[in-house]
């Protein structure tokens, strides 16, 4: 029963840090060129882990080269959701590829932070 109880705890562990990251395109936008991930906070990163997090994105990209808007998300409901819809908490993050800026909360000037992508 410990064991089970340590491996479901460990398991539930792995899928909390995996959401932290901010970096898994939700299923069925991969070959999309409006792409979602679900995420809590992107304004704690540093360039090196923004673009880290970007790099991991589009290697689940699975189209032709394109120009790609990348929508971070605060919750699976929102996803699709037009982004003139969304309310300024439940956005994120924006990244397009046009320009390479990730913006994190756009629409909350106290807490919006820009970087400055790589292109790989």
């Amino acid at each position: 029963m410990y064991r089970a109880l340590t491996l479901i705890f460990a398991m539930f562990s792995f899928c909390v840090s995996a959401e932290d990251k901010c970096d898994q395109v939700v299923s069925g936008y991969e070959s999309s060129d409006v792409m979602y991930v679900i995420c809590d906070n992107l304004s704690g990163l540093t360039l090196k882990e923004a673009n880290q997090t970007l790099e991991h994105i589009f290697e689940q990209y699975k189209g032709p080269p394109d120009e790609i808007l990348v929508y971070f998300v605060s919750s699976k409901k929102l996803v699709g959701v037009p982004e003139k819809k969304l309310k300024p908490e439940d956005l994120i993050g924006i990244y397009y590829t046009h320009d390479s800026i990730l913006t994190a909360w756009p629409y909350i000037e106290s807490r919006k932070k820009e970087y400055q992508l790589k292109w790989w």
